[in-house]
């Protein structure tokens, strides 16, 4: 007898969806010969039966008792995710060796090696046969055992998902574009979707192999750039490191030199202060040596004999007075003008090199500026070295080149603050280093053009060996005892302040005050070798 749920039964077969040639079974669903035989081992009345899906899934008891019903029961349950087993881990086993197995041998559990999604049937590779070398099943589709057919049905109409829908970008059964809710939409084949998102893919690997490659390259630079910025690390570590230690090298100097004058005062008092030791020691020595022949003499009733015994002299003592002329004149502490001497050197010393210190704090590496260096003046990559050259370097015509004039000026101006730069020039000759305005003169060979010998320019000259500062064309001879090597340029704008440093020692050359109007450039003359700016 029909149940009353099933009251709309399907056109098709209700297993493999081909048409249902016997019609409706005990349950109500349509089926075909071909699932009952396989299911009952044979065509039987079907009002006595369930259908081939029924009898597998167990519903309603059933006449699916047979020893094929149940195994195909088993397998089916395992294909199609419907089981309702025990989640233990040995049910789970015993479902995934059933899903691997040929629905069509009888007595063996021989391995599946495709489940045909329209037959919705594992085949092993004997029976598999006819699905691939007959045409009538060209258009079933094959996929491995392991797939879970109830994914790849439509949940309304339980029909194979064989179409894609563009709009609403889901797969759907051949009814959902015929009467479902995908009729009308714009859809294609599943097979099309598949090369158009294929092809999709490969276009999207090849930007991501381009990406790759892009990635990889800069990585590369990316790591070269880290050993390259290691070694520069290291350079300038480098360099550090030996100004430090030439500044430790000149406070230990320093240091030596005002110990050691000490030490010489000390050495001077204590061998003065040694010396009447030892005579005082002798004198006391007499001095015991004349107590002990007084208490003999004492001692001696003998008159003849105590007169012969005692002379003149030992009762005068004059030895003890000719000690005590001497013990005036010994000095017994340290010179106090040399001490207050000493100790105002060792302040002036910190008060210049704390001084000093402040202005390397305002330290600057300014860069040459290509288009103002005169012809014969080439310039090094990193634009902090002149070199003079007897031939010219072929520079193009600009008007901030300085055409007669072997000089060169910075690109970087100082308005504000204060700024502090240095000039290696132990293999330069005949050079000047200085600061100036931007509008000194570019063009000719008078003294507008020359560092420090106009109104808007100032700079330190050495010229056959011979120093000298300018500024508005006055010069100001100087003498210092040793050859300059390096020399520090300190500006304070605000105060007017241009200042020449011994950047060695950090002892002060000369100094120029005057009021700053414009922004000052570092300037550099030279008419032989080269000069160098040091990087601070």
């Amino acid at each position: 007898m029909a149940v009353a749920h099933h009251s709309s039964l399907d056109a098709s077969c209700v297993d493999c969806l081909e048409p249902a040639d016997l019609g409706s079974a005990q349950c109500g669903h349509s089926t075909c010969a071909a699932c009952m035989e396989r299911t009952y081992g044979r065509v039987a009345n079907l009002a006595a039966l369930q259908c081939s899906r029924c009898a597998n899934s167990g519903a309603n008891g059933g006449g699916g008792s047979s020893h094929r019903g149940s195994k195909n029961s088993d397998r089916r349950s395992g294909s199609r995710g419907g089981s309702q087993r025990d989640s233990s881990s040995g049910d789970a086993a015993e479902e995934a060796e059933a899903a691997t197995r040929c629905d069509i041998c009888m007595e063996e559990n021989v391995a599946a090696v495709r489940t045909c999604l329209k037959c919705e049937t594992a085949f092993c590779e004997a029976h598999i046969r006819p699905h691939i070398e007959l045409d009538k099943f060209r258009d079933h589709p094959l996929v491995h055992p392991s797939i879970n057919l109830r994914e790849r049905k439509c949940k309304v109409h339980r029909k194979l998902l064989e179409v894609y829908c563009k709009r609403d970008e889901c797969l759907v059964c051949s009814a959902c574009t015929i009467a479902g809710k995908h009729k009308h939409h714009d859809v294609t084949t599943v097979e099309e979707e598949h090369a158009t998102r294929k092809n999709v893919i490969i276009t999207a690997m090849e930007r991501v192999d381009d990406r790759k490659a892009s990635s990889k390259t800069y990585i590369n630079e990316l790591k070269d750039s880290s050993d390259s910025v290691q070694q520069s690390s290291s350079t300038v570590l480098s360099k550090v490191s030996q100004k430090y230690d030439h500044m430790r090298r000149l406070l230990d100097d320093e240091e030596r030199h005002v110990m050691g004058t000490v030490n010489d005062e000390l050495r001077e008092v204590m061998a003065q202060l040694q010396a009447r030791i030892e005579v005082h020691e002798r004198y006391l020595k007499n001095v015991s040596e004349t107590e002990a022949h007084m208490r003999w003499l004492l001692k001696e009733e003998d008159s003849l004999t105590f007169l012969l015994a005692c002379k003149p002299n030992t009762l005068r003592m004059e030895s003890l007075a000719g000690v005590d002329q001497v013990d005036n004149q010994v000095r017994c502490e340290l010179d106090p003008r040399k001490m207050e001497s000493v100790l105002k050197r060792v302040d002036k010393r910190l008060a210049t090199f704390e001084s000093n210190w402040s202005y390397l704090s305002y330290g600057k590496t300014p860069t040459l500026n290509p288009n103002s260096a005169h012809p014969k003046l080439k310039l090094s990559m990193d634009l902090h070295t002149v070199t003079w050259c007897s031939q010219d370097q072929g520079y193009p015509n600009h008007p901030d080149r300085f055409d007669s004039t072997l000089q060169v000026i910075c690109s970087e101006s100082f308005a504000a603050g204060c700024h502090y730069w240095e000039v290696d020039v132990r293999d330069g000759c005949n050079w000047a280093v200085g600061a100036t305005y931007s509008a000194i003169k570019r063009k000719g060979t008078d003294t507008a053009c020359v560092l420090g010998r106009n109104r808007i320019s100032w700079g330190l000259w050495c010229w056959s060996a011979q120093y000298l500062v300018y500024h508005d064309d006055v010069k100001t001879p100087l003498a210092f005892p040793e050859p300059l090597h390096a020399v520090g340029v300190y500006v304070n704008f605000e105060a007017g302040v241009l200042a020449f440093y011994n950047a060695d020692t950090m002892a002060l050359l000369y100094t120029f005050e005057e009021p700053f109007r414009k922004p000052l450039h570092p300037a550099l003359y030279l008419a032989g070798k080269s000069l160098r700016i040091v990087q601070l």
